[in-house]
């Protein structure tokens, strides 16, 4: 929509009405005379330049609630005008997608950015007033311009000081971690009858070291299924052509893209068709036949190159050859080394580059530590441990996902699900149960004993049990009142339902002793975590499982008092107060019911007395 122009209406505007819309100030004087001659004005927009490039997080959060205001004021406006009958119900959602189309912001002098969800109106609608979701559209824009403008300039890499990522946008990185890790702090969480709280930060100050841990885990599994089934371990690397290197180490720049995602973007459009070349030569990727992990780095100029590790028997490596050759055809686009099991295995190899996908400035731990061959990985134009932090911050800012499995049919969730299982496996009725916690778990006295645990529960998982799990979904309506579902549990084969726990979440510490509760399962906890907290030399030995598993550290207990819990305080409240009652996490919201509209004459009279 072109922003100087507006609509022209066959309706005109009363004295009456005038003097009503004028007692409300949504619209000035220009826009009432508009409105008296029949058209409406264009939405409102913020018509001053914001720079978002070089804004912090702090400025981004003020420019969001800017146009929180101003897109809720374009909209309140139009549902006036409806509710006088100005307009009718269709010119309403016309007008509508007119101000989710007109949304924009002005970066610079002449250079509108559109402001878009990517979702149909009705959706766009309730998102376009929500700080949090016009924030992290911003977030995204600023990242977005500032390293496209770094990249057309040659500010990183090269023979620049600046590896990886600018200094501007590693700070951005590391504030949004310190606002995050506030954040946290400030929300408690209790267990449902646990009697005791502690806060998101507790929970969230050992995630690296789990997530690393989990992650080295995975792959020693799957290297064991592969050993089972008699395949080797190739390793590959994906890297973009010339042009899309902003400012490379070596060789003549060439660069011509508009942005630098566009280097993963070019690998991941043909990875995704050599996948579906391998699908109907009747290779498709399973456990049977072709699976592995990926990860995402970035070179010295940000732009982004694949690492693989292919698991699979010679034949069909060969038949991948001839597609990557294909589709990768430009000298050093891609390259290949056959696992030497005699170096050590798969997961050895990858051991450097698990580390990189975590920060390991959150953990000690001295296999970790950058030595020389960790600046040679910098010498070579590789990522390196030395400077993970930059390495983490590019990839974040082009919102580049940095591990994935490919396949082993989405088994990650479940297993995670099911190591969320806490009882002892004798505490189960069912021989089916048992055997399936026996087999997949990792720890199976419920007390995560490291003299009980279970190595290779994920390989048990794939190969064996793959159909013994089905994930409990519940439906509930998100905080826009849109349908979606939850994961609340897991269903055994034998038809056992098992429950996950469910957290009372609170930004008010005596909230949880008293007051609404706000209930949320399992998962949802691992998604405030996760939402709030993005995360975000190979050893010529077997590393130490004793070591590595790790047990986290004791978090921190804000309150314990086991007489009364906080449920019984809860229930005490509820007999006292019998008007105070439980809502669900995601439905906080008192209903609403909905009441004949007034008249006019009935709100001119309410806006003057």
């Amino acid at each position: 929509m072109n922003k100087n122009t507006s609509t022209t209406h066959h309706k005109t505007l009363s004295p009456e009405f005038k003097h009503f819309l004028k007692a409300l100030s949504y619209f000035d004087d220009n826009e009432l005379e508009l409105l008296s001659a029949g058209k409406i004005p264009p939405p409102v927009v913020l018509n001053r330049a914001v720079y978002l490039k070089h804004a912090t997080p702090e400025q981004i959060s003020g420019i969001a609630k800017d146009l929180a205001h101003i897109h809720s004021l374009s909209l309140r406006r139009l549902n006036v005008l409806e509710m006088m009958e100005y307009i009718n119900t269709e010119e309403l959602g016309a007008y509508q997608r007119e101000v989710i189309e007109s949304m924009a912001i002005l970066e610079e002098t002449e250079k509108w950015i559109p402001l878009s969800f990517g979702l149909p109106t009705e959706q766009s609608l309730a998102r376009a007033c929500d700080y949090r979701s016009i924030k992290k559209q911003l977030v995204k824009i600023a990242n977005d311009e500032r390293i496209n403008t770094e990249a057309n300039r040659r500010k990183v890499g090269g023979k620049t000081d600046q590896p990886y990522c600018s200094d501007q946008t590693l700070t951005f990185r590391k504030t949004q971690e310190a606002i995050s890790l506030k954040t946290l702090e400030g929300v408690y969480v209790s267990r449902v009858g646990s009697g005791q709280i502690i806060t998101l930060a507790d929970i969230a100050k050992d995630q690296e070291q789990r997530r690393f841990n989990q992650l080295f885990h995975i792959s020693k599994n799957l290297q064991s299924v592969a050993d089972d089934a008699g395949f080797e371990g190739y390793f590959v690397t994906f890297t973009a052509p010339g042009n899309y290197h902003p400012n490379p180490a070596l060789g003549k720049r060439s660069y011509d893209r508009e942005r630098l995602r566009s280097g993963h973007e070019y690998i991941q459009d043909r990875w995704k068709r050599i996948r579906a070349r391998l699908a109907k030569l009747k290779c498709p990727l399973s456990v049977e036949t072709f699976f592995g992990m990926r990860f995402v780095e970035a070179h010295k100029d940000g732009c982004a190159h694949w690492h693989l590790l292919f698991f699979t028997t010679p034949e069909r490596f060969a038949q991948f050859q001839s597609l990557a050759n294909e589709y990768f055809p430009a000298r050093r686009q891609w390259d290949y080394e056959k696992v030497d099991r005699a170096r050590g295995e798969a997961s050895s190899y990858l051991f450097k580059y698990v580390a990189k996908t975590v920060n390991i400035s959150k953990f000690e731990d001295a296999r970790l530590a950058p030595n020389e061959e960790d600046e040679k990985r910098l010498d070579n134009d590789q990522s390196s441990l030395k400077h993970i932090d930059r390495v983490t911050a590019a990839l974040r800012a082009q919102r580049i996902r940095q591990f994935q499995c490919f396949g082993i049919s989405n088994t990650l969730t479940k297993y995670r699900i099911i190591n969320k299982i806490e009882e002892n496996v004798d505490e189960f009725a069912s021989d089916s149960v048992r055997q399936s916690l026996l087999a997949c778990r990792m720890y199976n006295n419920g007390k995560k004993d490291k003299n009980d645990r279970n190595l290779i529960g994920f390989k048990n998982l794939i190969t064996k049990f793959s159909d013994s799990f089905e994930l409990i979904k519940e439906p509930y309506l998100n905080r826009f009142g849109e349908p979606s579902s939850r994961i609340t549990g897991i269903l055994f084969n034998c038809g056992f339902a098992y429950y996950l726990p469910e957290y009372e979440i609170s930004r008010n510490f005596e909230d949880l002793l008293g007051d609404i509760q706000y209930w949320a399962s399992d998962e949802e906890l691992d998604k405030v975590e996760r939402d709030t907290f993005i995360t975000n030399t190979p050893p010529d030995f077997d590393i130490s499982w004793d070591e590595l598993f790790k047990e986290p550290e004791t978090v921190t207990v804000i309150y314990s008092d086991p007489r009364p819990t906080a449920s019984q305080l809860i229930e005490l409240v509820k007999h006292q107060q019998p008007k105070r009652f439980f809502v669900k996490y995601t439905d906080i919201q008192s209903k609403i019911e909905a009441k004949p509209p007034l008249s006019v004459h009935e709100i001119i009279e309410l806006l003057t007395t």
